[in-house]
C-alpha cells in the first residue's frame, strides 16, 4: 500500500523513471546491521549496485567489507536489514540467490593435487551446472596449463583459477573479496584486464571489495566507501573526486607573478601558473578577468580533481594507514 501511494503522487513520467531506476539495480543492501557481542561490525550499511557495473566496495582493513560480502552471499545472516538481488529477497530465497551469484573469498582453497580441469569439474557438480570448462580456462588464460597440478601454479595463476571458479554457474553477480591481494604489479594488472574482459564478454556485474586504491581507480565507475562499519560515501567515482571547492590550474605565457587577490579566492603561484581555488558564489570568469586586468596572458585552464587517495584520507581520517 505504501508503494502504491508513492506512485499515485508522481507524474507518469516520474513513475516510469522511478521504475526504470529500480530495474537497473541488481543489488540493493538496505540498513544492514551485524553485531558480534558488544562489537558492531556493520552499522546501517546501505548501497546499490547497477546492472553491468564494476562496483568498488572500498575501505581500510577491518572496516566491514568481508562481513558485508558474507551477508550478500547468504553465508551470514544480518541482525537486521535486507538484501535484494535481481529483484529477489535474499532472506526468503537464499537457494535462488546462490544460483545467480558467485563469490570468491580472499582466501580460498585449492586442491594442489588436482588439475585445473578437475578442480572446475568438481565445482560444476556442486553447482549442478554444465559449463564448457575448456572455454572457461581459456577465458582466464589457463588453457595451456589445464592438466598441470594446481600445486605448480603461481599465486597469480591460482587467482585466475579462482576467478574461473566464480564463473562456473554463469552468475549475474560476482562478489570478489580482495582478488589482487598479495600479487605483484604485473599480476595485479593482469587481473585488472581479466575482470574488465569478463565484465564485457560475460555480461556479469562485479562487486569488487578491496582496500587497494589502484584497483578501484582503474576498474570502477561507482563506489561505496566503508569505514568502521558505516558507509561514509557512495556515488560515481569521478563525482566524488571533485573537491568541495572548485580548483583550476591556469597556465600562463610568462612566469606567474603575485598580485592582489580577489576576495573569496585562494590563488597560489607555481612553476606552471596559478592554482586557483574558488569559494561558493565566485565564478572562474571573474578570476580570469582579474588576471587579464593585471596583463597576464592566459594559455590554458585545466580543472583539477583530487585523487582517490586524498578522498580516502578525507573520509576515513588521516590516522588510517594505506596499504
Amino acid at each position: 500500500m505504501i508503494r502504491k501511494i508513492e506512485f499515485e503522487k508522481r507524474s507518469l513520467g516520474d513513475c516510469l523513471t522511478f521504475a526504470k531506476n529500480i530495474e537497473k539495480m541488481i543489488l540493493k543492501a538496505n540498513k544492514l546491521i551485524k553485531r558480534y557481542g558488544q562489537f558492531t561490525a556493520l552499522d546501517n550499511v546501505s548501497f546499490r549496485v547497477e546492472k553491468g557495473d564494476i562496483f568498488g566496495f572500498l575501505g581500510p582493513n577491518g572496516a566491514g567489507k568481508t562481513t558485508t560480502i558474507r551477508i550478500l552471499s547468504s553465508v551470514l545472516k544480518p541482525d537486521s536489514g535486507s538484501v535484494e538481488i535481481d529483484g529477489h529477497d535474499a532472506s526468503k530465497e537464499p537457494d535462488y540467490i546462490k544460483s545467480i551469484i558467485n563469490a570468491l573469498p580472499e582466501l580460498f582453497s585449492c586442491y594442489d593435487w588436482m588439475s585445473a580441469t578437475e578442480y572446475l569439474g568438481l565445482f560444476a557438480k556442486l553447482y549442478h551446472s554444465h559449463p564448457d570448462i575448456k572455454e572457461l580456462l581459456k577465458s582466464v588464460g589457463l588453457d595451456a596449463l589445464s592438466r598441470k597440478p594446481i600445486g605448480t601454479y603461481s599465486r597469480g595463476m591460482k587467482q585466475r583459477l579462482g576467478i574461473a571458479r566464480s564463473l562456473i554457474n554463469s552468475p549475474k553477480l560476482i562478489l570478489l573479496d580482495e582478488p589482487t591481494s598479495g600479487l605483484d604489479p604485473i599480476g595485479r594488472r593482469e587481473i585488472h584486464d581479466l575482470l574488465i574482459n569478463i565484465n564485457k564478454t560475460k555480461e556479469a556485474t562485479i562487486l569488487l571489495s578491496t582496500h587497494l586504491l589502484d584497483d578501484v581507480d582503474r576498474l570502477c565507475n561507482r563506489i561505496a566507501l566503508i569505514d568502521n562499519g558505516r558507509i561514509v560515501q557512495e556515488g560515481r567515482l569521478e563525482e566524488l573526486k571533485k573537491s568541495d571547492m572548485q580548483t583550476y590550474l591556469i597556465k600562463t605565457k610568462t612566469s606567474p607573478k603575485h598580485f592582489l587577490q580577489p576576495p573569496n579566492v585562494k590563488i597560489s603561484v607555481s612553476e606552471q601558473g596559478y592554482l586557483v581555488q574558488l569559494d561558493s558564489g565566485i565564478t572562474l570568469n571573474y578570476v580570469l578577468s582579474e588576471l587579464i586586468k593585471n596583463k597576464i596572458e592566459i594559455l590554458e585552464v585545466v580543472e583539477q580533481k583530487r585523487t582517490l587517495e586524498e578522498l580516502f584520507f578525507k573520509l576515513t581520517g588521516n590516522n588510517r594507514k594505506l596499504l
